[in-house]
């Protein structure tokens, strides 16, 4: 349950993060790339479970950060609609 904060922000960003992620978490380490890079994924910031302490401020960013995301992505589709071009979806 500690990890959906981090599930939502990379549903929130879409498939370029999902992509990204990937890469990131599985050839990080085996190409060598340095630790603040392999930190960017969302899953770097959920406390470690179980543990001797657990602060819940990482995951309120994270689920700010994930409501962000998808307020703007819902906001473009919307834009989206409303300019005349045909809909990814029918309603």
């Amino acid at each position: 349950m500690v990890q959906v904060p981090a599930i939502w922000v990379l549903a929130g960003f879409g498939t370029a993060a999902l992509v990204v992620w990937v890469f990131v978490r599985e050839l990080g380490a085996i190409l060598g790339l340095d630790k603040a890079i392999l930190d960017i994924s969302p899953f770097a910031r959920v406390p470690k479970l179980p543990g001797p302490a657990f602060t819940a401020m990482p995951l309120v960013w994270l689920t700010v950060v994930a409501a962000l995301a998808s307020s703007a992505g819902l906001g473009a589709c919307h834009r989206r609609r409303g300019s005349g071009v045909p809909p990814l979806w029918r309603t």
